[in-house]
This record gives C-alpha cells, sequence and structure tokens, in this order.
C-alpha cells in the first residue's frame, strides 16, 4: 500500500434512521475543498443531475511554489501531551450583530475575519506569556485555488492550500483593529507570498473555509450534498489530524447557512478549558461541544 496516496470511506446506518458518511485521506493527496466537492459530485450523480463541479486531476502549477511533504519538527518535543477539542456554532443573527459592531474598523469584514480574530486575541489570554512585549502570530490557511493564474476549479483534486503568517500584538487592543488586520492580510495575499508549504506546521493556525460558500443562495458547498428528497445533511464536522504545537482553529460554515459559523479548536487541554468559560465567546451564546483527546485519523 502506498503510504502517501490512501483514502479511507466510511458510511454508518443507524437503526433509529439517519446515514453517517465519514471520509479520511492522505493531507497531501486531497484537501477539505476537493472533499467537499467529491460529496455533492457523488449525490448529483447518485441523483442523475449534471456535476456542478467535476473532478479535475491535473499537477498543481508549480510558478512561485515550492512543495513540501514534512511538517516541522523542532517543536515536537515541546507541544503539549494532551489536546482537546471544543466546537463552537455561532447563530447567522449574532453573526450579523458582531459585524455590525466592528463596522467602522473594517466595513467589508467576513464572518472569517471577525471570529478568527476573536479567537486568536481569547487563545493569547490562555496561553503563557513568552515575553512581556509579545508579538504573536497566527498562521493563516486559505484556498489556493483562486490565487493562482488561471485560477484552478473547485473539483481540483489534490492539496491547493495556501500558508501565510500574520504577526502583531494582539493583547489590549481593540478587536475590531484585529478583524481589520486578518482582512487587509487576507486581501493582499498573492499567488507569490505562499510561503512554500502545504502542509500544518507548530504555530496556532486557523482555517479560512470563506470560499466554500455559494452567494447566489448563500449555501455552503459543505452543505449542498443531496441524495434525495431534499435531505441535506444535518450537521458537517471536519478536523485534521496529528495537530501539534501551539494548535489549530477551524471556521466553517454551518447547515443554518448565511452568516453562521462554527469554530472548531484543538487546543491542549487546560487551554480548552479556559476557552470554554472565555467571557467575550460565551456572551455571544455559542452552541457548543466539548471533546478529549484522540484525535489522529
Amino acid at each position: 500500500m502506498d503510504t502517501d496516496n490512501w483514502v479511507m470511506l466510511q458510511i454508518n446506518s443507524f437503526q433509529e434512521g439517519g446515514v453517517a458518511i465519514g471520509v479520511s485521506c492522505n493531507h497531501m493527496m486531497a484537501d477539505l475543498t476537493f472533499v467537499a466537492s467529491l460529496f455533492k459530485s457523488w449525490t448529483e450523480f447518485h441523483r442523475h443531475f449534471p456535476i456542478t463541479n467535476p473532478p479535475l486531476i491535473a499537477p498543481l502549477p508549480t510558478h512561485g511554489h515550492a512543495s513540501s511533504s514534512s511538517s516541522s519538527s523542532s517543536t515536537k518535543a515541546a507541544s503539549p501531551k494532551n489536546f482537546a477539542t471544543a466546537t463552537f456554532k455561532f447563530s447567522s443573527s449574532t453573526i450579523k450583530e458582531c459585524l455590525s459592531k466592528v463596522h467602522d474598523s473594517c466595513p467589508n469584514a467576513t464572518p472569517f475575519d471577525f471570529l478568527a480574530a476573536l479567537f486568536w486575541t481569547r487563545i493569547a489570554r490562555v496561553k503563557p506569556p513568552k515575553t512581556q512585549d509579545q508579538i504573536h502570530s497566527l498562521r493563516l490557511c486559505t484556498d489556493l485555488r483562486s490565487l493562482l493564474k488561471p485560477s484552478l476549479p473547485i473539483g481540483y483534486l489534490g492539496n491547493a492550500l495556501h500558508f501565510s503568517t500574520l504577526s502583531q500584538k494582539v493583547k489590549d487592543v481593540e478587536l475590531g483593529g484585529i478583524v481589520s488586520a486578518v482582512h487587509m492580510h487576507l486581501e493582499e495575499l498573492s499567488e507569490e507570498e505562499n510561503e512554500g508549504e502545504r502542509v500544518y506546521g507548530s504555530e496556532l493556525t486557523c482555517v479560512c473555509m470563506e470560499h466554500l460558500m455559494v452567494e447566489e443562495d448563500e449555501e455552503s458547498l459543505l452543505y449542498g450534498a443531496v441524495f434525495g428528497n431534499n435531505e441535506k445533511p444535518v450537521h458537517v464536522s471536519c478536523r485534521v489530524g496529528n495537530v501539534e504545537g501551539e494548535g489549530l482553529i477551524m471556521v466553517m460554515p454551518c447547515s443554518e447557512g448565511g452568516l453562521s459559523r462554527s469554530v472548531m479548536v484543538m487546543l491542549a487541554e487546560e487551554e480548552v478549558a479556559e476557552l470554554s468559560k472565555d467571557e467575550a465567546i460565551m456572551e455571544l451564546e455559542p452552541a457548543m461541544v466539548l471533546a478529549g483527546g484522540g484525535m489522529d485519523h
């Protein structure tokens, strides 16, 4: 078996009704965008509908990029032994209100801009300080497809992730200013600015999946898979295995659609415990799901 190229599919049918479909694959083989597209294409084929995003098998353009299949190992010894996860679900109305509060600082802020800034600042508060005048760094993971010239389709089979780092003070800074910094950083990204890696490193990383939203009907590609009788997914869960170092934040669309988002964090257990009772997050009244360690897959 080729250990670098593998995919596993599991289907569970529950006695009282309902089906859970899971897919797991090597990170370098495919990214979340393709997996979401694959699920939707599968259901379209099943219903004899035209496939919206046909799979494309082609090499990733290498101009301006150098791919890498190995993650940093220098910080493995310092990685927390036990990780836990927490998922926070925010309603569309809540996110709309939050965006209105930071409108003066960032008029075009997206749900991702706000949530990335919020969780970055709150996580910075629960992590041990390294210096008195600390600059914090957040590694932002976005999709590379639209940055390439020519652009790649949603159905591209492969890893087309784009990693970049935003560094600045986050403590004692107005949240609106952090939201604006995240927004401006993402707007200024270009193909040439990719750091040359397609893997998750040891830094605190925040994954953006705003491109999976379909503007016309405000429905996410993640929830576009329909097998029949308009039966859409009730819940879509996504996670990355073997997370190390500072941890991971994933901002994903919710089944509610619109501006609703779920935020999944993977951090050291004690940090998740602190974050789950953080005042700034709790005042937004998110629905929460907590889990322990054992997240490798």
